[in-house]
């Protein structure tokens, strides 16, 4: 059996790809790793499962200086928007085998439009499974509260959006008070979802504040990708509070925005809605202030012609009443010298009646009719009882006294 070393199979392998790999072609694969050395970049790609997202195919690749250089020159701005970890990429590549070091492929050239494309339809997909799980409307459905002191703001501490949306909020014409709270987190790139999530779930479990504000500078459409994320979308679904989004799309809406309470496009007007919002609660207060002035009032006035009603029947009904009294003394007073002749009549006749009654129980007349008084030491006696024998008691009769010892007592 012919026995080959490893250099001669490599040897072998290479004459077959390059035979089979004579031209340049597209393939369509998503950046897993992108790191720059020295002018040039290594990357690995790779192609993974759509329903499980386990990888199928994996290669690593590169992109030599003078290439690199083009792409740069070619992409403008979005180069490194387009050529970092997690992106959808569609490229143009040689394929190359090395002795040494084994396959990769020559990244020659990168078509932008395939990855605007695949974000465009990774959307779609996110909003119709937003929308057959409920989720578009819930934050939206929450009741805005009257007053919003309170803000969590989910931002980049460095962020100039950031900055703008404190100093808006701070140097606001009516002087309101706000009381904004920072969770930070990044506002591009691959940490960019983790940690929203993370922060809006730290929100929620706080439970001290009355709304959520996401918000960031503006940016091209790969660099507001990240808020496109079902992940961020559904936890915003299932905030207890309104979430604002000020995320700086000039004209598309992020998922982000599709399934906020509130969405507006800079931070600016983010800091300008609440202070609005503020500023309707105090002309409602106001109003409301104006009216129940008002109704005091009309109630006062009321009340002020009911007590001028209630006093004018008062006085009325006094004036009746006393005439009513007046008559009734003239009325007396024309009785009472009648009342007093038969007052003085009955108390003549009481008192010679009682004088009568005088006369007939006086002592004279009982002692004519053979009756006496016996007293003992100045006292009347009404029994033998207050006497004994020896005592000397007086006896009056009708025509004088005597005087008489007790020699003995008899009982009935």
């Amino acid at each position: 059996m012919e026995v080959y070393n490893l250099l001669e199979l490599n040897q072998y392998i290479k004459q077959v790809i390059a035979l089979n790999f004579v031209d340049t072609l597209w393939i369509s694969c998503e950046i897993s790793s992108f790191n720059e050395s020295r002018g040039h970049a290594y990357l690995d790609l790779v192609e993974k499962d759509e329903t499980t997202d386990q990888v199928k195919a994996m290669i690593s690749a590169v992109i030599w200086f003078r290439d690199f250089s083009f792409l740069r020159k070619k992409l403008g701005l979005i180069a490194d928007k387009v050529l970092k970890e997690g992106m959808q990429v569609k490229l143009k590549v040689e394929v190359d085998f090395h002795e040494r070091f084994g396959m990769k492929l020559i990244i020659k050239d990168i078509d932008p439009s395939y990855t605007y494309g695949q974000l465009a339809i990774q959307r779609e997909k996110v909003i119709e499974q937003l929308r057959q799980e409920g989720r578009m409307d819930l934050n939206n459905g929450i009741r805005f509260p009257t007053l919003t002191q309170r803000i969590a703001v989910i931002s980049s501490d460095t962020a100039a959006g950031y900055q703008d949306f404190i100093q808006q909020l701070q140097q606001n014409q009516y002087g309101y008070a706000f009381k904004p709270q920072l969770f930070p987190a990044a506002m591009q790139g691959l940490r960019t979802e983790m940690e929203v999530v993370s922060q809006l779930k730290d929100i929620a479990d706080v439970g001290r504040h009355d709304v959520v504000v996401i918000t960031r500078g503006g940016g091209s459409k790969l660099d507001l990708s990240s808020f496109d994320s079902y992940a961020i979308a559904k936890q915003i679904s299932e905030m207890p509070i309104p979430v604002i989004t000020g995320i700086g799309h000039d004209i598309d809406l992020s998922i982000a925005d599709m399934v906020s309470s509130v969405a507006l496009k800079t931070p600016t007007a983010v800091a300008n809605f609440l202070i609005d919002h503020y500023a309707s609660f105090e002309n409602l207060l106001y109003d409301q202030a104006i009216k129940l002035k008002l109704a005091v009032q009309q109630r006062f006035k009321n009340l002020d012609e009911y007590l001028n009603q209630f006093r004018k029947q008062i006085e009325v009904s006094l004036d009746h009443r006393l005439s009513a009294k007046l008559d009734q003394i003239q009325n007396i007073n024309k009785e009472i010298p009648t009342l007093l002749k038969s007052r003085i009549k009955q108390e003549r006749d009481q008192l010679a009646n009682w004088e009568q009654q005088n006369r007939l129980i006086a002592p004279e007349r009982l002692l004519k009719k053979g009756y006496s008084i016996v007293r003992f030491n100045g006292k009347l006696i009404d029994s033998i009882k207050s006497i004994k024998e020896g005592d000397q008691i007086e006896i009056t009769l009708v025509d004088g006294a005597i005087q008489s010892i007790v020699k003995a007592k008899s009982h009935e």
